[in-house]
């Protein structure tokens, strides 16, 4: 059986190769230690010619122009929820070439990986099969000098002047930083997202294959910055100049990555989703306010091989109005990936014909986790069906009523740092997606056959199918008492009968058959609940906790047909004689029969000082 695999949200090192920037949620990749140039495909303005994503922020390549985004702070740590957040600041200023225009620019070093952009809701922006390069040149930005441009350890570029060229026609014209200064030999751009050094220029003449070295220095006229060279060049040669870039910032750190979800496939490749900011081109140079046009968390998707050493592909998938994040992936026989997830932007992408298309609003939602990460104009729960290279959206559609889906917004079940995420999909023996998640909505879609139509209390469970094209609602339904509930897990049986797992502050949770718990144990239980596979039944349910804080988040079924949940307790949730276990400790394990009715054996695991 499939398994679509729902972490908490943590703070993850995400995977060897593909690491997170804590200053923007960086989901480009290295290449040997660097960073990525992204062709662009139409994701862009028509101006960009590639995008780079450096520390936290983004350098936009132009046939005249580099334009830099900066980034710094507005994170938290993952420590611990009372951690003092950073401010969040973005910047960008431009740097013009004088006079200078490139008239072709083409990608160098081609990966082996490819990237797609599924941002907004106009498919003519969507771009599929990006190319991916480690470097970029630029042909004839004046007559006889071209640039290179290059991040494979750090940002630089070379000028590259042919015999005869004359290197004093390079200009630059900065605009849109606070202060641009040359000292003591480099150039200083201060922002309000913290100061960019461009290092003292490195030039020689290429003599027959042999560097000889030219003194150079920067010349800095108001906002322009040329170059000097005290004792000349020999212009019967060819000359480099090499400038590196570093950027700094005011606060922030490299040590916080968010990894959400990850899933496999029957090949064995590893598919891994996180969030990251896809920062955009920005329309005016100078401060950022928050939300500008296109810098937004979106879901960031990556493929990998086997064995891990290389990757298939990336893909950003979210709205331009609103932020995203992924709560599970599964992925079918044909190797087509399902991502399930949430979303507060109103152009997320959708498909025509899907089940709708059409944002629901809601109350504006704040986190914890810093980078900014709020929903303005509310949630709702999303579905996303690519086709098997994720070059396409085979569907894609909202979930959600008119208040906030998708999340767990409920305080008392709200306890790890990563609850509100929660959330699974997976696909039935026909290969159809069933979703759970939470839902504070009145109006969610139900089927006619719902066990339970409507909003039983200030939160629900919700359950639904989908076919394939996500453009059918099978069957959904509300799953909760009079007080907060949610849906964390869920699995399919042999049989056909769902089960689903969760968290629930009800006293009257529908119960069905003859549950191992028919009652609270007080507080916060989990709890286990088995539908009919068609939606048309609960046939089993049971609570499962102590007088204290209980949850359950996952479930998985064997092939004898019996169920196991894991979950997290603050009581004393019992211990089978003769199983292995931790004593003291906050995380349980318990296998239960088919009908929910008898308990197999339970355990506590953990490292035994109740802190789990």
């Amino acid at each position: 059986m499939r398994i679509a695999i729902v972490p908490c949200l943590l703070s993850l090192g995400f995977l060897s190769g593909m690491p997170l920037s804590s200053a923007a949620h960086d989901h480009e990749h290295d290449h040997a230690g660097g960073t990525e140039f992204h062709e662009n495909k139409g994701q862009w303005p028509q101006q960009v010619l590639f995008r780079a994503r450096t520390k936290g922020g983004a350098l936009f390549v132009e046939r005249d122009a580099f334009t830099y985004v900066v980034a710094s702070g507005g994170h938290k740590h993952a420590s611990g929820r009372s951690d003092r957040e950073e401010p969040y600041l973005r910047h960008a200023y431009r740097v013009h070439f004088v006079g200078g225009k490139a008239q072709r620019a083409v990608g160098q070093e081609r990966m082996s990986h490819y990237a797609n952009y599924f941002l907004g809701n106009d498919p003519a922006k969507w771009a599929g099969g990006v190319g991916v390069f480690g470097a970029v040149d630029m042909e004839e930005v004046y007559p006889g000098i071209d640039l290179h441009v290059d991040a494979g350890q750090g940002l630089k570029y070379d000028w590259l002047v042919a015999p005869g060229a004359d290197a004093a026609r390079i200009r630059l014209r900065f605009e849109g930083q606070d202060k641009l200064e040359v000292r003591d030999g480099l150039v200083f751009i201060t922002t309000s997202a913290g100061q960019v050094i461009e290092q003292r220029p490195v030039a020689w003449n290429d003599v027959e294959g042999e560097r000889v070295p030219v003194p150079c220095e920067y010349l800095q006229e108001g906002d322009e910055v040329s170059y000097r060279f005290p004792n000349g060049y020999d212009a019967r040669y060819p000359l480099v100049i090499d400038p590196t870039v570093i950027f700094g910032s005011y606060s922030g750190s490299p040590a916080n990555n968010f990894g959400f979800t990850a899933t496999y496939d029957n090949a064995g490749h590893l598919y891994a989703g996180g969030i990251a900011f896809g920062i955009g081109y920005p329309v005016t140079v100078g401060v950022l306010q928050f939300n500008y046009a296109g810098d937004v968390i979106d879901m960031a998707l990556t493929k990998f091989a086997p064995d891990g050493t290389s990757l298939i592909w990336s893909t950003y998938l979210g709205g331009q109005s609103g932020n995203e994040s992924p709560h599970s992936m599964v992925v079918n026989s044909n190797d087509e990936l399902y991502v399930m997830g949430v979303t507060g932007a109103s152009d997320f992408p959708t498909t025509t014909g899907c089940l709708d298309a059409s944002f629901g609003f809601g109350p504006q939602i704040n986190f914890v986790i810093g980078e900014g990460y709020t929903h303005f104009n509310g949630a709702d729960a999303v579905i996303a069906h690519f086709n098997s290279t994720a070059t396409q959206l085979l569907g894609s559609t909202f979930i959600g009523g008119a208040q906030a889906d998708g999340l767990n917004l409920s305080t008392a079940l709200d306890y790890n740092y990563g609850d509100p995420f929660r959330g699974e999909i997976i696909l039935d023996s026909q290969e159809r997606p069933i979703m759970v998640t939470s839902t504070i909505s009145t109006d969610m879609p139900v089927s006619a056959n719902a066990t339970q139509p409507s909003l039983g209390g200030a939160q629900d469970a919700y359950v639904c199918m989908l076919d394939p094209s996500l453009s059918t609602l099978l069957w959904g339904t509300y799953h909760g008492g009079s007080l907060d509930d949610s849906a964390f897990g869920v699995q399919q049986a042999g049989d056909g009968r769902i089960y689903v797992t969760g968290g629930t502050q009800s006293a009257n949770l529908p119960m069905a058959g003859t549950p191992y718990h028919a009652s609270s144990s007080g507080g916060v239980d989990g709890y286990i609940a088995s539908f009919a596979a068609d939606g048309s039944a609960l046939v089993a349910a049971t609570y499962l906790g102590t007088a204290f804080y209980d949850q359950s988040y996952f479930v998985q079924i064997d092939q004898a047909g019996y169920i196991y949940v894991v979950g997290q307790t603050r009581g004393a949730y019992p211990v089978s004689a003769g199983v292995y276990s931790n004593p003291g400790s906050t995380q349980f394990i318990h296998k239960l029969d088919h009908d929910l009715t008898a308990s197999e054996w339970s355990t506590r695991i953990g490292s035994g000082l109740g802190t789990e």
